[in-house]
């Protein structure tokens, strides 16, 4: 056990080093004349290359047609110009290559995976498929008969559906609550000319990258990929108004980033209250310390990803940090006969003696703060020992530890208050 508990601690450290030690390969970013973003990174282990496209095209675009990105980015494999649906996936199966396409919340992507010596074929396929989708009728009509099935299958277990219900109670009327795979009435609206359009309007090259690593060339990949998509046209993006008065604000209008503040504080407000439960003087603290530290880093703000995004990351930290600040200060505030009730003590029943409030008081006194602490947060407060880490800035063995001694000794305590009297 010994030699076990050593080796280890020996990998631990030897992660951590790894870690801190950890340096991104060297990699090439260019931009194509049409706007398209590209990042090529060599790895020569192993003679495989894979890409990722990556469209500012996710569930947030969606409006109210929920499911229509998800849609649109299967839709892409379901034919081409030069590739019908079955021959996209013979073709990629017969070399043991892999190609998808999903969307998510924020961006619709499409990964490729395959062998240096197919690469010929496999980036012709990539290339008609991203730019020549046909958005097949009858693909399409298939697929939403699948979806709709799926979507009453999700019903039929609580885990299929609570995602979308808990983005729902969190975000509200803000994209982010958009169900990802939309629903039977949403989806049943959905018609392979609509994916046509939105594939239209979202998938543009100004609003789009593509990585690939990979044993290859850096030089020869640069032209490959010059040829195959430099000439590709695309209408430019619809940018948000928020993105837009986001530029603005961060090459120094003033006057944009109070128009910013406006467009947004109501959604804002809403987001911290249903993520906090917070009085309204505490949401507009919170929301007026997000919109602070947005400022700060506005300079930093990469105009590549949609500004509501980046803000509402911002604040749902706040959130989340005002939560842990409110749960320290009531420890701190709190008398501690408020805080132990007689429904609170039965974890000190094992003792035998149900002791009153005034002598777990007494014996909470004796203990070291870390300790009465951490006591506190578990048995009474009943948090998590993980949620108690957060709070308490200790590592989780460490706050089982604290918690583990605290009981033994407020235990002990008692049996002596108990025989003194």
């Amino acid at each position: 056990m010994k030699y076990l508990f050593t080796f280890i601690m020996a990998l631990a450290a030897a992660g951590t080093l790894l870690a801190q030690t950890f340096k991104m390969p060297p990699y090439q970013k260019f931009k194509l004349k049409n706007g398209l973003t590209i990042y090529l990174m060599e790895q020569h282990e192993v003679p495989l290359i894979n890409v990722s496209a990556v469209f500012d095209a996710g569930a947030v675009q969606d409006g109210n047609r929920y499911g229509l990105a998800s849609m649109t980015a299967q839709a892409l494999l379901f034919g081409s110009a030069n590739y019908t649906k079955s021959q996209i996936e013979e073709k990629t199966e017969y070399v043991g290559a892999s190609v998808e396409t999903f969307a998510g919340r924020e961006v619709a992507k499409m990964t490729a995976s395959f062998a240096v010596k197919d690469q010929d074929l496999l980036f012709t396929i990539i290339q008609d498929v991203v730019t020549k989708p046909t958005f097949d009728q009858t693909e399409f009509d298939k697929y939403k008969q699948r979806q709709l099935l799926e979507l009453t299958q999700q019903k039929e277990t609580p885990r299929g559906v609570m995602g979308s219900y808990f983005n729902k109670f969190v975000f509200d009327s803000h994209p982010y609550a958009n169900p990802l795979a939309g629903t039977p009435a949403s989806v049943s609206a959905i018609s392979a000319s609509d994916a046509r359009q939105f594939y239209q309007k979202n998938f543009t090259t100004d609003r789009a990258a593509i990585a690939i690593v990979g044993d290859f060339d850096t030089a020869a990949m640069k032209k490959r990929i010059t040829d195959l998509f430099g000439g590709w046209k695309t209408a430019a993006a619809t940018s948000p108004v928020a993105d837009v008065l986001a530029r603005r604000a961060r090459d120094g209008d003033a006057g944009a980033f109070s128009a910013l503040v406006e467009h947004l504080q109501p959604r804002a407000v809403r987001f911290a209250t249903q993520m906090t439960g917070a009085a309204r003087d505490d949401v507009d603290d919170i929301v007026q310390d997000a919109w602070i530290r947005t400022y700060r880093a506005l300079p930093r703000y990469d105009t590549g990803r949609a500004f509501e995004s980046w803000y509402f990351t911002i604040l749902a930290n706040c959130c989340r940090s005002l939560r842990v600040r409110l749960q320290r200060l009531h420890l701190r505030r709190e008398p501690l006969d408020d805080q132990l009730r007689d429904d609170t003590l039965d974890p000190l029943m094992a003792t035998g003696t149900r002791s009153d409030v005034a002598r777990v008081h007494r014996a909470l006194a004796t203990l070291p703060a870390a300790q009465r602490e951490t006591f506190l947060l578990h048995y009474v407060e009943e948090f998590g020992y993980e949620e108690i880490a957060v709070i308490t800035g200790a590592g989780v063995s460490a706050c089982k530890m604290r918690a583990k001694r605290a009981m033994d000794a407020v235990r002990e305590l008692l049996r002596e208050d108990t025989s003194d009297d």
